[in-house]
């Protein structure tokens, strides 16, 4: 648990939660329930494929087709902002690929995912707040 990340978190209030008006246990449970879409860690063929319109597909460039073709052929990819990017920018805007992907490469999770400290406890806070 990084205390100092979720201090922050509790004194500035980011996306205005009113972790302020909170006893430890609430803010606990706002912090852990799983109202957010933070970015996916990796992503699988089975995913990418579920996204794919063929007919989108088949309208890419031969380099684009390959390098979609590549990320399939890995079984599961670990998505670094540059992959991310690179995945967003193969389909064009407007595009239900594009749309498919771009829901595709976030995850159903919490704030404290989002922060990365993991599960928040009353007692966490509790102690994020001594700091």
């Amino acid at each position: 648990m990084n205390l100092q990340t979720l201090k922050t978190e509790l004194t500035t209030d980011p996306l205005a939660r009113g972790y302020a008006a909170m006893g430890d246990q609430e803010a606990a449970v706002s912090l852990n329930t799983n109202d957010r879409e933070p970015e996916r860690d990796d992503i699988t063929a089975g995913v990418l494929m579920s996204a794919l319109v063929l007919a989108e597909y088949n309208a890419l460039t031969a380099v684009e087709r390959r390098y979609f073709d590549l990320l399939v052929s890995a079984g599961s990819v670990t998505l670094n902002s540059t992959v991310r990017q690179q995945i967003r920018a193969l389909f064009p805007q407007g595009t239900q690929t594009k749309q498919n992907l771009n829901g595709a490469l976030k995850r159903v999770g919490s704030r404290a995912d989002e922060l990365g400290i993991g599960n928040v406890t009353p007692s966490d806070i509790a102690d994020a707040k001594r700091l």
